[in-house]
C-alpha cells in the first residue's frame, strides 16, 4: 500500500479530518418525550395559580373548577411519565412543586375568603 491510500483525507485548513457518525433521530425524539410530562406539569401549576387568583377575585366557580383541572394534568403528568419512562429527579420535585400550589395553597385560600 502506498501512503497516499492510507492517510485520512485532510479538510480545507490542511488538518486530518476524522469522519463523525451521524446522530441517530432517537436522541432528539428522546429529548422531546421529557418535554411532555413536564408541560403537563406546568399546566397543573397555571391552574394552581388561577384557582388562587380567582379566589381572590371572589370568583369561587371558578377557582373550584382549575382546581379540578389540576387534579386531571397532574394525573395525566404522573401517567405520560411512567408509560415514556421519561422520569427525572428534576420532574419528581416540579411535580411535588405544583401539587403544593394546586393542593395545597389554592385549596386554602379558596377556603380563606
Amino acid at each position: 500500500m502506498d501512503e497516499q491510500t492510507t492517510r485520512q483525507p485532510r479538510n480545507k485548513f490542511g488538518r486530518r479530518s476524522r469522519r463523525r457518525r451521524r446522530r441517530s433521530g432517537r436522541r432528539s425524539f428522546q429529548r422531546g418525550i421529557f418535554l411532555v410530562p413536564n408541560l403537563l406539569t406546568t399546566g397543573s401549576l397555571f391552574a394552581g395559580f388561577y384557582a388562587i387568583v380567582a379566589s381572590i377575585q371572589g370568583d369561587f366557580t371558578w377557582a373550584s373548577l382549575a382546581i379540578l383541572l389540576a387534579i386531571v394534568l397532574d394525573g395525566l403528568d404522573g401517567t405520560v411519565a411512567r408509560l415514556t419512562k421519561s422520569t427525572s429527579p428534576f420532574g419528581l420535585q416540579y411535580d411535588s412543586l405544583c401539587d403544593l400550589t394546586a393542593f395545597g395553597i389554592a385549596p386554602a385560600i379558596l377556603i380563606y375568603t
